[in-house]
């Protein structure tokens, strides 16, 4: 959850994060480029060694594999290549050159034979957890291996060349490279990591660090997925009032729009049973409206999870010059809500959650 400080988007503020919509390019260089600037300024906080990266290793390991991604498309693209419709790297690297297959063997914590989804959720498909109570990302080797191998190979294929070097003989360094998985349980710990590093990005637009229009489609992806861990998460504490049947299948749904819709279907009897003249009941309802707005824009702007990662010659992405600073300014405001609208729901008494989750709330 994000501490919401309301001065943070003040109207001098706004200014920063208004987008020069005419620069969106609908291709694959403009998206990888993007991606990649996000992943050098993380590398760079990394380089800070103040343990910043372990925190929010979910979100930073999905931003470190799609640049992988989005450079191996965008470099079959300018061969001529279509690039195939996988996330699997090992495959995509070995349509292109040997060199980038020799790279891909040097990313094993990327998971590339894979579809990256071990980093946006806690468990597959059949409900199997993606990490092990003891498993441990060693990430510095692979942010070695890219980084250098951007750098010698920019000319070459025309890569952004990520400026911030890993010394693996750097042993703080390697800690904060070091990710204990364990240590980030569940939707709402993975959307934890999520948020940390939306904060993170926000404030480098903020302090000048960092351009908006360098780095606000990967801002809008992260944005956008907090908002489906949030209800996802908010739909797992209400546990087996759900059939088991509509839990699975709201595992596979990517859609804000549909989560939304399941979930209040569950919180709306219970938030009228709040009176209607109390302060609860005032900022509930001010909390829902300022929501259902935030969920209208991400929902317009990206339907199902890939505007905002990939670019689309079919749909191209239709921005506004304040899109970003309003989704910004009702996400910060209603994170809280977000984060518990079931607990707090749960403990005011106005609503009940299945019996399988009692345990978790009360003991």
């Amino acid at each position: 959850m994000i501490p919401y400080a309301k001065d943070r988007f003040s109207k001098e503020n706004e200014n920063k994060f208004t987008l020069p919509v005419s620069d969106y390019q609908n291709n694959w260089e403009y998206y990888y480029i993007q991606y990649s600037k996000v992943l050098d300024f993380l590398l760079g906080i990394a380089n800070e060694k103040h343990y910043q990266i372990n925190c929010q290793h979910r979100s930073f390991m999905f931003i470190f594999r799609h640049t992988v991604e989005l450079m191996l498309k965008y470099v079959a693209n300018e061969k001529g290549m279509e690039p195939r419709n996988t996330h699997n790297l090992r495959e995509l690297a070995n349509e292109i050159d040997a060199d980038f297959s020799t790279l891909i063997s040097t990313l094993p914590n990327l998971f590339p034979e894979d579809d990256g989804a071990m980093f946006k959720y806690d468990a597959s498909k059949d409900g199997s957890p993606y990490f092990g109570v003891h498993h441990i990302l060693y990430a510095y080797s692979d942010c070695q291996a890219f980084a250098q191998f951007t750098k010698s190979n920019e000319g070459r294929f025309s890569l952004y060349p990520i400026s911030y070097d890993v010394d693996i003989n750097d042993k703080i360094l390697k800690h904060e490279l070091s990710f204990h998985t364990n240590e980030c349980r569940g939707l709402g710990g993975i959307r934890s990591h999520y948020d940390f590093t939306i904060d993170m990005l926000v404030k480098g637009v903020l302090n000048g660090y960092l351009p908006v229009n360098d780095i606000y489609l990967p801002l809008f992806f992260l944005l956008r997925h907090g908002i489906e861990l949030a209800l996802k998460s908010n739909l797992q504490d209400l546990g087996n009032k759900i059939p088991n049947k509509k839990r699975k299948k709201v595992g596979e749904i990517h859609s804000i729009e549909q989560l939304y819709n399941i979930l209040f279907n569950y919180i709306n009897p219970a938030i009228e049973k709040i009176p209607q003249d109390t302060p609860f009941m005032v900022e509930t309802g001010s909390l829902i409206l300022d929501f259902a707005k935030l969920k209208k824009c991400v929902h317009n702007l990206d339907v199902q999870s890939k505007a905002f990662r990939f670019p689309n010659m079919a749909n191209p992405l239709v921005l506004k010059k304040y899109s970003l600073i309003e989704v910004l300014k009702l996400y910060y405001a209603t994170d809280a809500f977000l984060t518990n609208a079931v607990n707090v729901l749960l403990f005011a008494g106005y609503l009940e959650v299945g019996d399988d989750k009692l345990a978790d709330f009360y003991y």
